[in-house]
């Protein structure tokens, strides 16, 4: 399945994962939506937006880019 923007994801990030490791009382930290995919770039990046600490992503977040071969759909807001 290919991502699309709006996709909600999971990113697999070592440092994003040891930071949870080290913090496990946190809420996740890898999990974020597509904002913007950046299909002629080498490796391919993909803009992730995540929300920050309990607040809304509405209401509430940060960008960042991730090669595409470290992002995964994973449905992850409760609706």
């Amino acid at each position: 399945m290919k991502i699309k923007v709006g996709d909600e994801v999971e990113v697999l990030d070592s440092g994003l994962l040891q930071m949870m490791a080290i913090c496990p009382n946190m809420p996740p930290n890898n999990l974020g939506i597509v904002k913007e995919i950046d299909y002629g770039g080498d490796p391919q990046e993909v803009l992730i937006e995540f929300p920050i600490g309990e607040d809304d992503i509405e209401e509430h977040s940060q960008v960042a880019p991730y090669p595409a071969r470290l992002v995964r759909f994973k449905k992850w807001r409760k609706t």
